[in-house]
């Protein structure tokens, strides 16, 4: 009776890339290249590093650019004279060496690559391995700019070279894994990482606008509070409490108050607008939301106990929009109008009371001498007009149809 014995599988053998001479030559010239254009720099020497910069730089990318073209399993219209760069290995000769010398023979393992289908409709993966490529390349130029920038030229050197020849040469060699043919480190080289950096770039770009518009928050906020507590610093030999100094003090006084209210208003709306989309976009914002709504509007449920988003009926929340929209209208338009009233004032001033050293009682006002004056005059108070006419006219349009009056009016 013949035993069944089972057999176990072979292994299987281990990737490796092949180490042509073209890959040979693109990492012994950025290490050689890159090393001796630090030492030199060290040393205080300028024009050879300039030579090495434009060589390494300009003549040798450009020639092994060109030839990498033929760097590739896939490429068969290769050159004669320019197979053996790429089809030969460099490490057989090393293996070689070792196993007649030492008797240290070839371990098993493949080198044959994968064949990459170029798909022009499709977007390329965003692969971990080129995130960490460009995150790597981005922290580095910051830090040797920062250094640079700082007058710190030795850790600018060595940070230049720790880009440009080590970390190049590490990001080239873990490059040639990524075709490798046996699916090695999948989740490095192949699975698209586009979901995950959305969200990254999402929280970081919310993180980055909620810290931007705090900061801008506080510092007009300190500026206002400067501004409130200013007093004008006029000539003690005036008399009358109301000079024209005073006057034009007050108004300036008002502008800026004005002024820096509607820009902090405006930060406050857009740090309210960043925090309000984190939380909607947050189950637990929209489930603390639905337990409100339900408690404080049992009204709307009726005999369904079950609150859905649906339960209110789609008049109030139109209402309640409506409502928000004729506020925010308003206010804006009042402070449009206030602004451009002070504008008025102030130009006002200037032009009838050139001497502002003068008082209020003077026998002799001068008029306005200049006609480019008046016509600044003319044209603050036309727009004066026009902010108020904007304001009211929704009200008389849309005053028998609400439900243009809610699409017409600051419409989203």
């Amino acid at each position: 009776m013949l035993s069944t014995q089972g057999h176990e599988p072979a292994p299987i053998p281990t990737w490796h890339p092949k180490l042509s001479p073209y890959r040979l030559t693109v990492l012994a010239t950025t290490i050689c290249l890159g090393t001796v254009k630090a030492v030199t720099i060290q040393t205080g020497n300028t024009s050879i590093p300039i030579t090495l910069e434009w060589v390494s730089g300009t003549v040798v990318f450009l020639i092994l650019f060109l030839v990498g073209a033929y760097d590739s399993s896939a490429s068969e219209s290769t050159p004669r004279y320019l197979a053996w760069m790429f089809e030969s290995d460099c490490l057989d000769l090393i293996w070689r060496f070792l196993s007649v010398t030492f008797t240290i023979h070839r371990p098993n393992y493949r080198t044959d690559e994968r064949v990459v289908a170029l798909n022009l409709n499709a977007k390329p993966p965003i692969t971990t391995y080129r995130m960490f490529v460009c995150s790597s390349m981005a922290a580095f130029g910051l830090s040797k700019a920062t250094f640079a920038y700082l007058g710190y030229s030795t850790a600018a050197t060595w940070t230049d070279w720790a880009l440009g020849t080590v970390a190049t040469s590490i990001f080239y060699i873990l490059g040639l894994y990524e075709t490798n043919s046996t699916n090695l480190w999948p989740s490095f080289f192949a699975h698209d990482q586009r979901p995950f950096l959305n969200i990254v770039v999402t929280a970081a770009s919310y993180t980055a606008a909620t810290g931007i518009s705090v900061a801008w928050v506080l510092y007009l906020a300190d500026f206002l509070k400067s501004i409130w507590h200013l007093t004008p610093a006029l000539n003690a030999a005036i008399a009358h409490p109301l000079s024209i100094d005073a006057v034009f003090f007050l108004l300036l006084h008002y502008f800026l108050l004005e002024l820096f209210t509607v820009c902090m208003a405006i930060s406050l709306m857009g740090l309210f607008w960043i925090l309000l989309s984190v939380l909607s976009s947050s189950w637990v914002f929209r489930a603390i939301r639905m337990r409100i709504l339900s408690t404080i509007l049992p009204l709307f449920l009726g005999g369904d106990r079950q609150f859905t988003r649906t339960a209110i009926p789609t008049r109030y929340l139109d209402r309640a929009k409506t409502m928000f929209r004729v506020c925010t209208h308003i206010i804006l338009h009042l402070f449009a109008l206030a602004t451009a009233l002070t504008i008025t004032l102030l130009i006002t001033i200037v032009a009838l009371f050139p001497n502002r050293k003068a008082d209020l009682d003077s026998s002799a006002v001068p008029t306005v001498v200049s006609g480019s004056t008046l016509v600044v005059v003319v044209v603050m108070l036309w727009l004066d007009f026009v902010i108020v006419r904007s304001m009211v006219r929704p009200f008389y349009r849309y005053r028998y149809d609400s439900k243009q009056f809610r699409s017409g009016l600051l419409a989203p």
